[in-house]
């Protein structure tokens, strides 16, 4: 996982190897905007991480894991 802007940059300026798609995240359990990068030749993981954030939405999971991390966050100052 990285800043979004850099993995944005690079999906650019390799287009012929990786693309953007999927979701992208701003806020909760990241803070800020993140991004997963994979290489264009693996549509299984594509699908598997893209299946685990549609249960984590579903089920609250993402929501839950968000929260904790904003209490640990303002816990720490």
């Amino acid at each position: 996982m990285a800043s979004r802007t850099k993995p944005d940059a690079y999906v650019k300026k390799h287009t012929d190897t990786v693309n953007s798609t999927g979701y992208g995240f701003s806020g909760g359990v990241l803070g800020q905007e993140f991004s997963v990068a994979i290489q264009k030749n693996n549509p299984e993981l594509k699908a598997a991480l893209d299946t685990a954030l549609v249960s984590m939405i579903k089920d609250g999971t993402l929501k839950q894991l968000s929260e904790m991390v904003r209490r640990e966050r303002r816990a720490c100052g």
